[in-house]
């Protein structure tokens, strides 16, 4: 491996070993989980029902861990069940030296608690402060999206680029939790409860974009590193760029410049109603 000043370059032998490192993860820690909970292999984050953590999520992490960190000497990594325990380690990813592999073990957790094959695992490599590659890896269907900086967007190795022609307009597909987003006309809008197959879908083309104010490493920076590889656009909600350690700021995802433009247009609408009248009477 080498690194330049702002490819940190990594040989297509060790990115399938990346590949493989994470079916095998899937193969290993998460899909004989699938269906197969318990009570007790289940807990709760802050004891809110809405954020489940699994035994496949700690396990899966762990491994990942052991395995991606002795691919490359010195490397370090942000996870979301890590993080958890040890917040402080989100400061790698401020420091630019840093080589970081951002790891979400299972992403879409409640779906998978609860039965649904709507998650996926999602890594990221983070070097010279910005997002060199990134999987999401689906285990339901075996297929694993990948990106580098620079080089494209590819799924089970074939590269795929984004029509920017396509319109809202059309009748399409976006995704957001937002009451800000939720009501653009002729758009369905729907959340897959799984921020890493929602991105896949708009980096293929599938949907048209994606609003996020929950801004977590784990969730975003392969997805959107794919969207953009893709031919896609990606800001934050004032039009600056998305960097690994942004928390804050809100996030949108599109195929195109003008469709982040309309949503965004939409967005501003919607909250200038909300808001209330502080005017004098």
């Amino acid at each position: 491996m080498m690194s330049s000043k702002r490819h940190f370059m990594v040989a297509a032998s060790d990115r399938q070993k990346v590949e493989d490192i994470i079916k095998a993860c899937a193969r290993l820690y998460v899909m004989p989980h699938f269906r197969q909970l318990k009570e007790e292999h289940i807990s709760f984050k802050n004891d809110d029902p809405n954020n489940p953590v699994t035994i496949a999520d700690e396990q899966s992490e762990i491994y990942l861990e052991s395995k991606l960190t002795d691919l490359i000497r010195g490397s370090l990594v942000v996870g979301e069940e890590n993080v958890e325990k040890t917040p402080e380690v989100l400061e790698y990813l401020r420091d630019p030296h840093n080589v970081v592999w951002v790891i979400d073990p299972i992403d879409g957790t409640r779906n998978f608690k609860d039965g649904d094959e709507t998650f996926c695992i999602i890594v990221a490599l983070v070097a010279h402060g910005e997002t060199q590659l990134g999987w999401i890896y689906n285990p339901n269907t075996d297929t694993m999206a990948f990106a580098a900086k620079g080089e494209g967007f590819y799924i089970n190795g074939e590269k795929v680029e984004l029509d920017s022609r396509a319109k809202l307009e059309d009748g399409a597909t976006g995704y957001t939790r937002s009451k800000y987003a939720s009501k653009l006309e002729g758009v369905d809008v729907e959340s897959l409860g799984c921020s890493g197959l929602e991105y896949v879908r708009i980096a293929s083309g599938k949907a048209l974009f994606s609003l996020y104010g929950y801004m977590k490493p784990w969730d975003h920076l392969a997805g959107t590193l794919m969207v953009q590889e893709a031919g896609g656009y990606v800001r934050k909600f004032m039009g600056s760029g998305y960097n690994p350690y942004d928390q804050k700021g809100g996030l949108i995802s599109a195929n195109s410049e003008d469709t982040w433009r309309t949503v965004k247009k939409h967005m501003d609408q919607v909250r200038s109603q909300s808001q209330p009248d502080n005017k004098p009477k």
